[in-house]
């Protein structure tokens, strides 16, 4: 049974399985380490608890790079309202219960600046489409995240997990994306939602990272 306790409880968004969030304390302190990116840690302690220390790990571990990527995260766990909204514009197709942004056990980054310089709509070139220049700097993320035990979405398959030298490794589209899989790395969030909750109401993970 997890025996976690937020310092400041952030009431878990509505509709979902996620648990209680974090505010810092009076001193500005979070119980994990916090990154120079105050939105990030913001996010950061919106998610499970048993993640935040290793996703911290992954801005910091990118920021310290050769190449000092400097990223952010954009979403985390988001309330029912929320999916609904993008099932209905056709942007996710798949059942609520399946989401892991709805179990606070998965997020999207988006690059601030790489090797100083700033740059801006990173994700996608201007077809849309990942462009092929900046495949090179997603899939060290990429690698730094499963490093940290997160699948990562920019896998063409969805059984590369750490396959660093497969020649499909880092050539999905879904490259700002991450997710935690529990123990056998099986894709879809709905076993979470079957699990004891604790007194944060936050439920058990397998495998945790650390």
């Amino acid at each position: 049974m997890a025996t976690y306790k937020t310092q400041f409880g952030e009431k878990p968004p509505v509709g979902s399985y996620a648990g209680f969030g974090e505010r810092p304390d009076k001193d500005g302190n979070w119980s994990f380490p916090s990154t120079d990116d105050m939105t990030s840690n913001i996010e950061i302690a919106k998610l499970h608890p048993k993640l935040r220390k290793s996703i911290s790990n992954i801005i910091t571990r990118a920021k310290a790079h050769s190449n000092v990527y400097v990223i952010e995260i954009v979403a985390g766990v988001r309330p029912l309202s929320k999916h609904k909204l993008l099932r209905k514009k056709n942007v996710l197709k798949h059942n609520y219960k399946d989401s892991h942004h709805l179990t606070g056990t998965s997020f999207r980054i988006t690059f601030v600046s790489i090797g100083g310089t700033a740059v801006t709509k990173y994700l996608h070139g201007t077809t849309g489409f990942i462009a092929t220049a900046n495949e090179a700097h997603w899939t060290e993320i990429g690698k730094i995240a499963e490093d940290e035990g997160f699948h990562w979405g920019g896998n063409k398959r969805d059984n590369l997990f750490q396959q660093y030298t497969h020649a499909d490794y880092g050539k999905g589209w879904n490259k700002n994306y991450f997710e935690f899989r529990d123990c056998g790395r099986q894709r879809g969030a709905k076993k979470y939602w079957t699990r004891t909750k604790d007194a944060d109401q936050w439920f058990e993970l397998g495998c945790p990272p650390g």
